[in-house]
């Protein structure tokens, strides 16, 4: 018999996996509306923040968009459309893993 949380995380990894596979937003190249604004940060952060600024609403939630930012830079990894949308995908699915091991 599988424990509770063994079927709690298997759960999360299947919804990681749609996630993955369920279809995109077609609008801005697959970046929706707001998605736009984020993939900014996260393609040029400092440009976003002390060249062009940013308003309070969207400096609340930066983090995502940092942390893709720094991943992008560590990693020399190119900048795309695509690129972005991936990268938030990963730490979208780690952050539901993290959060149901923790819960």
């Amino acid at each position: 018999m599988l424990r509770p949380g063994t079927l709690i995380l298997a759960s999360a990894l299947a919804l990681c996996v749609w996630g993955f596979l369920s279809e995109k937003l077609p609008a801005n190249g697959g970046l929706g509306w707001d998605g736009v604004t984020y993939a900014g940060m996260a393609k040029d952060l400092p440009g976003k923040l002390f060249t062009e600024g940013t308003d309070d609403y969207y400096v609340q939630r930066i983090l995502p968009a940092g942390l893709v930012y720094l991943t992008f830079q560590t990693l020399h990894i190119p900048a795309t459309d695509k690129a972005v949308v991936t990268a938030f995908l990963i730490l979208n699915s780690l952050c539901i893993i993290a959060g149901t091991w923790i819960w």
